[in-house]
């Protein structure tokens, strides 16, 4: 089975959609965390640690999509 490419899957409006939302949901909640840790002059490290759990769930719902979307974790450009 071939797989499909970045460019391929991208050329579908509601994937460039999603793509977007993504992103948008991302900034949502790297803004949060920046507020809740930082903005409270809490701890330096709780913005890592959060920043840190955020980037994996992140990764984690993207490469889903990707194994969802063209049957490989990672795909080619």
């Amino acid at each position: 089975m071939e797989h499909l490419t970045l460019t391929q899957l991208y050329s579908k409006s509601h994937n460039r959609l999603a793509k977007i939302i993504y992103f948008f949901l991302y900034a949502i909640v790297l803004i949060c965390i920046y507020g809740l840790t930082l903005g409270e002059s809490g701890p330096v490290i709780d913005f890592f640690v959060d920043l840190f759990f955020a980037i994996i769930i992140f990764e984690a719902i993207r490469r889903a999509f990707y194994y969802i979307a063209t049957g490989t974790i990672t795909p080619k450009k």
